[in-house]
């Protein structure tokens, strides 16, 4: 009994000891485990900030690109309007004023920019922030209205080109390829085709 016991008693402690043994593997696989699994959060967290970074920066690199962009079609039309400006300057017929406009009554529109002289008018012209408007003229700041370049004239330094039609006259007054006004002029009984060609050609402009 005495060795039976002893027996015993040594594979108990042998159970003992490889199960705490086994506990102790155990423990330690789960602590790799667990780092490992802290490890991938950290790494997925990281990659999860590199992409957001990278799509920052490609955002802000696309919103450079379109500003750049915006800039080059910009200097792109501005020198395509300088270049036709060239043109109709070119074959403009300079308009000099008539030894009658000294007597003439002259207009000013300072929200428009210009002064004016003519024939005084059965009724006064009529003044606002975006257009003067003596019956027959009729001139307001240019909106990007299309008007053919079928006749062109100089004027202080300015280019008045356009069109005319159906007894008629529609023209945009334009400096350094810049479009300003927008003129619209109807002859009657007692304004004829001359006389608004020598109306324009008293215009003076606040940018010369």
């Amino acid at each position: 009994m005495g060795r039976l016991a002893q027996a015993l008693g040594f594979l108990t402690l042998g159970a003992l000891a490889a199960g705490a043994g086994t506990a102790a593997v155990v423990i330690k696989a789960n602590a790799d485990i667990n780092a490992l699994q802290a490890q991938a959060a950290d790494a997925q967290t990281r990659a999860a900030g590199a992409i957001s970074d990278s799509k920052k920066l490609s955002d802000e690199a696309n919103r450079k690109l379109e500003s750049a962009s915006q800039e080059i079609a910009k200097a792109q039309a501005r020198i395509q309007a300088l270049e036709d400006e060239r043109k109709l300057i070119a074959n403009a017929t300079p308009l000099s004023s008539p030894k009658a406009a000294a007597g003439w009554k002259e207009y000013v529109s300072i929200p428009l920019g210009f002064t004016i002289r003519m024939p005084a008018p059965a009724v006064d012209p009529q003044f606002t922030d975006h257009s003067f408007d003596a019956g027959w003229l009729l001139i307001t700041p240019y909106e990007g209205e299309s008007v053919d370049a079928d006749e062109s004239y100089l004027v202080k330094n300015h280019v008045i080109f356009g069109q005319s039609s159906n007894g008629s006259h529609t023209y945009v007054v334009q400096s350094d390829g810049m479009p300003s006004l927008l003129i619209r002029a109807f002859p009657n009984s007692g304004i004829t085709d001359k006389q608004v060609l020598d109306v324009l050609s008293t215009l003076t402009f606040k940018n010369p």
